[in-house]
């Protein structure tokens, strides 16, 4: 709604949760949630570029200024946080091809993927 209210961009940080049956305080599907509303003219890879550089932007600052904060919050020994600049980015054809070369890791038949996608 922001972005038809004349902003170019909105980055929304906000609590998911998918309401299910439970007797708890929290629901067992319950995450913070980072939401990119912004008008794609050419790409929709210009709000995967963006969202690569603020978690990028996000990660850096964590792993540079608050060391001792992550190393409290763990209950075992961690690794330093690591990640790709940019989102590593495969097309269809190259995704079904490595699938079928690690048919080990898919529970079904890799050509169901196929028939779904081309039935809808």
């Amino acid at each position: 709604m922001a972005v038809c209210g004349g902003f170019r961009r909105v980055l929304e940080v906000g609590p998911v949760f998918r309401a299910e049956d439970s007797n708890t305080h929290r629901h067992l599907c319950e995450f913070t949630g980072l939401d990119v509303e912004m008008p794609i003219k050419d790409h929709y890879f210009v709000a995967c570029d963006l969202v690569d550089r603020l978690l990028a932007a996000i990660f850096d600052r964590l792993n540079k200024n608050c060391a001792k904060e992550l190393e409290a919050i763990q209950r075992v020994p961690f690794k330093p946080l690591k990640y790709l600049e940019t989102t590593l980015r495969i097309d269809y054809d190259e995704g079904i091809r490595m699938l079928k070369m690690r048919p080990l890791l898919v529970s079904f038949p890799v050509h169901w993927i196929c028939t779904a996608l081309l039935a809808n």
